[in-house]
C-alpha cells in the first residue's frame, strides 16, 4: 500500500498525545510540546488555523513513541528532524523499530559529536561522521525488514544512503513499535517535523524523496445514520476536525451496528494546504472513540457513496480508543486515481458489530 500512517503536528500537547491520543511519551507538557517556532514547511504553507503547521519540541533523550498500529514487519519511516544545539552529551537512539519477540530491534544511534551508527539487532552495521547538523531541517529515512528470518536495514540522510547492514538467523516479527529520541543537549532543543510510516519497502523510491505531511478538515457534514449529537453547537464536522480535543465530539445514542457519520472537506485539498501538489501519496484520516458502545473503524472515500475501512477499534469507557485508515489512493467504483488537489474528501466513523 506504500504510505501506512502519516502525521502532522499541531497544537495538541504532549499530554494529550500521551494520554489520549495512543502515543507513549516519557514526560509531557514542558519536556514535549508543540511549536511553531521552527517548522518543516513549504512555500505558501497556512501559518494559521487547523492546516497550520507545528512541529514537535523535545528535551534530549525524550522518548516518544507513535501509536503502535502505525507499525509494519517491513518498511520507511521518515521524518525532518532539526536540533538547535551541537553535538549530543549521550548516545540517543534517532530512530528505533521495535519487535515484539526480540526487544532490541532495528535502531539508528546519534553519538558524541554527530556520529550516526546503524544497529540491527544489537550488532553494529557501522557508522559515520557527519557536519552540518546543528540548525538545519534534515530529513531522515529508515528502510528496513524484520518480516523473515533476515533483517536488513538501510538509513538515509537527505535522499542519500550513508549506512546499510543486514543480520541473518532472526525471528519474523509480526507485531512492534516505532520511537524516536533527539540527541541534542539541552532543554527543548529537539524537533521533529512530520512522520511517514510506509509498509513496502519499494515504495517511496530508494531515494527517499522529500514529501510534506499537512493537515485537511472537513467543513461540512453530509450524512449521517442513527442519532448523532454535537458536544458543542449543531455540527458534527465542528467538532470531530482538527485540533484533537476529547472534550468536543459527537455521540452516538443509539449505537445499532452499521450507523455512521459522514463529513466532507468541502474545501479542496489544494486550497486548504495552501499549494498546488502534484502526486498526493496518502490521506490518513485520525479518528478516536471512548464509552460502552459497539466498536467503530474509520473510513475515506473520494465520492461519497464507495467507502474503504480501517482496522476496527473497541472504544474504553476511561479513555479515548484510537483508529486510523490510509487511503493511498481514491476509493470510488471505477479505476482509482491518485489524490490530487481539487478532490474533497469524505471522512466517515462507523459502528460496527465486530
Amino acid at each position: 500500500m506504500a504510505v501506512k500512517w502519516s502525521w502532522a503536528f499541531g497544537p495538541e500537547t504532549g499530554a494529550q498525545l500521551n494520554n489520549e491520543m495512543g502515543w507513549s511519551c516519557d514526560t509531557f507538557g514542558y519536556d514535549v510540546e508543540p511549536t511553531q517556532a521552527h517548522t518543516y514547511t513549504y512555500p505558501g504553507s497556512p501559518t494559521t488555523g487547523p492546516s497550520a503547521r507545528y512541529s514537535l519540541r523535545t528535551d534530549s533523550n525524550e522518548w516518544i513513541t507513535i501509536p503502535n498500529s502505525a507499525w509494519s514487519p517491513e518498511g520507511w519511516v521518515a521524518f525532518p528532524y532539526l536540533k538547535t544545539t551541537a553535538g549530543t552529551s549521550y548516545s540517543a537512539r534517532l530512530i528505533s523499530i521495535y519487535g515484539n519477540t526480540e526487544a532490541n530491534s532495528i535502531w539508528a544511534d546519534f553519538k558524541v559529536d554527530d556520529e550516526i551508527e546503524l544497529w540491527i539487532d544489537s550488532v553494529s552495521q557501522g557508522s559515520v561522521s557527519l557536519s552540518g547538523m546543528t540548525n538545519e531541517w534534515n530529513y531522515w529515512a529508515l528502510r528496513y525488514t524484520m518480516s523473515g528470518t533476515t533483517w536488513g536495514a538501510t538509513l538515509f540522510l537527505n535522499g542519500v544512503e550513508i549506512l546499510s547492514g543486514s543480520e541473518t538467523g532472526k525471528a519474523a516479527e509480526t507485531g512492534g513499535k516505532i520511537s524516536f529520541s533527539g540527541p541534542g543537549s539541552g532543554d527543548r532543543v529537539n524537533y521533529y517535523g512530520q512522520i511517514i510510516c510506509y509498509d513496502s519497502l519499494s515504495e517511496p523510491s530508494a531515494s527517499a524523496p522529500f514529501q510534506y505531511v499537512t493537515r485537511i478538515n472537513p467543513t461540512d457534514d453530509i450524512a449521517t445514520s442513527g442519532i448523532w449529537t454535537p458536544s458543542v453547537g449543531s455540527d458534527d464536522y465542528a467538532v470531530l476536525s482538527s485540533s484533537f480535543d476529547s472534550s468536543t465530539h459527537t455521540v452516538n445514542t443509539d449505537a445499532s451496528s452499521g450507523e455512521f457519520v459522514t463529513c466532507r472537506a468541502s474545501i479542496d485539498i489544494a486550497t486548504q494546504i495552501g499549494t498546488s501538489p502534484g502526486m498526493i501519496s496518502g490521506i490518513t484520516l485520525h479518528a478516536w472513540a471512548s464509552g460502552s458502545g459497539l466498536n467503530g473503524k474509520a473510513a475515506l472515500s473520494n465520492n461519497g457513496s464507495l467507502f474503504e475501512y480501517g482496522d476496527v477499534i473497541t472504544p474504553d469507557i476511561n479513555d479515548p480508543t484510537y483508529c486510523f485508515f490510509t487511503a493511498p489512493q481514491q476509493v470510488q467504483s471505477v479505476s482509482p486515481d491518485d489524490w490530487d488537489g481539487a478532490d474533497a474528501p469524505y471522512m466517515r466513523y462507523e459502528l460496527t458489530g465486530s
